[in-house]
């Protein structure tokens, strides 16, 4: 009885450190090469901010007595994205300070994919995260006091390797975040195919 007791104890042990990847799934994949911060306002621009690091970007206007700020946060992506991944990635928008009335604004905070040419405020082949219920990543917000940020100020979105394009190597794509308060600012991630 004791040595089928031992011999059980050691297939579970065996059967446990069993190395269950699947080679053949981790052989292709998406792989962060670069990244890039667009955090420079153009001329024109002194009455906006922008402070950007990875995984925040904090956005602000003001104008005589109105003030809007808002810091936007998300899930930095990973650095590898196979095709089999579905990845939650957590995007939230916080409204710091949303004074007076005098002037309008309005913003968006984005994660999406498109081409690595890509620069803020334009998309040439975006492809939008969603939700569990199919509800794009992007939070519009605005600088009117009482109108909160739509669909939700916090979204739960999915990093799904199966939307995503598969290359040749060397081929690249772009992850984005991109917030917009009357002026473009971006922290792009360059992934770039390896693999067959």
């Amino acid at each position: 009885m004791k040595s089928l007791f031992l011999l059980l104890a050691v297939f579970i042990v065996v059967a446990c450190n069993k190395d269950t990847t699947n080679q053949e799934v981790d052989t292709e994949y998406w792989e962060i090469v670069s990244t890039r911060v667009y955090d420079t306002l153009p001329p024109g621009s002194e009455n906006y901010g922008v402070i950007i690091e990875e995984g925040a970007i904090k956005a602000r206007y003001a104008l005589n007595n109105d003030e809007w700020e808002f810091l936007c946060n998300y899930t930095s992506p990973p650095k590898k994205i196979r095709p089999t991944d579905k990845i939650p990635i957590n995007m939230e928008v916080t409204i710091l300070v949303n004074s007076g009335d005098q002037y309008s604004a309005n913003g968006e905070f984005s994660l999406l994919f498109d081409r690595p040419e890509v620069e803020p405020c334009f998309v040439i082949a975006a492809s939008f995260l969603k939700t569990a219920d199919g509800v794009n990543s992007r939070i519009g917000l605005t600088h009117r006091l009482g109108v909160p940020p739509s669909p939700s100020s916090k979204m739960i979105v999915y990093l799904d390797g199966k939307a995503l394009p598969t290359g040749t190597p060397g081929a690249q794509i772009a992850f984005l975040a991109s917030v917009y308060n009357g002026r473009c600012s971006l922290y792009k991630y360059i992934y770039e195919w390896k693999g067959k």
